[in-house]
């Protein structure tokens, strides 16, 4: 966990420091919930909150990559009118934090440096990273779908919702006994945090061009 602090400390201000005005650097709040044994379904069931910050690298107005880390709290416990589940337990709580890389597309051309245009975008984006939970480290790829709109120059509001599969099936503490057949992909816990997110693109000394805005 500590290496892994360090890594991605190193890595943002690697960023702020040589792709100023291009780097974007943000905060998110949202309501969590998880998905596995004790529900498979339903989304915000037992919800809670996370919150976190990331740095965000803008190639061009419809690419980018980001580096952040986040933390969050997960709850569920387990309901037998929803399905019996054998030896199963009572509820569960979890704190993940969680180091992610992601690449971000917009759909629509977006620049918060844009004197005109550019404003507002829908995007998505697809990541890999890790998570610590109860003393494990464990492999993630959140998937996430957003929009975003510039409100003023350099400043960029927009909700975002972040699904995360995890590889582990033990983020309930519950092991499924009668899915021991399935793979890696179909019987592991996944989580989630959906809510509002606020970035602001980082200062230089240099004007910028309006070929480039």
């Amino acid at each position: 966990m500590r290496k892994l602090f360090f890594v991605s400390i190193f890595l943002i201000l690697s960023l702020w420091a040589v792709s100023q005005n291009k780097t974007d650097i943000g905060f998110r709040l949202g309501a969590t919930y998880y998905i596995g044994d004790y529900n498979e379904s339903l989304p915000f069931s037992s919800p809670s909150f996370a919150g976190g910050g990331f740095i965000k690298y803008n190639f061009n107005d419809y690419y980018a990559a980001r580096f952040g880390l986040s933390g969050g709290s997960y709850t569920g416990s387990y309901n037998a009118s929803a399905g019996y589940l054998p030896a199963a337990g009572g509820a569960f709580s979890s704190l993940i934090i969680d180091g992610c890389a992601a690449f971000e597309v917009n759909f629509l051309p977006f620049s918060p440096l844009a004197s005109k245009g550019k404003r507002m975008s829908p995007f998505t984006s697809i990541g890999i990273g890790v998570s610590y939970d109860n003393g494990q480290i464990i492999p993630v790829i959140p998937l996430s779908i957003g929009v975003k709109y510039r409100p003023a120059p350099r400043w960029t509001v927009g909700v975002e919702w972040i699904l995360t599969k995890t590889f582990s099936d033990k983020m309930d503490g519950y092991t499924n006994l009668t899915d021991q057949k399935k793979t890696i992909f179909h019987n592991n816990d996944w989580y989630s945090v959906a809510g509002l997110f606020i970035t602001f693109r980082l200062l230089n000394n240099r004007t910028v061009c309006p070929v480039y805005q």
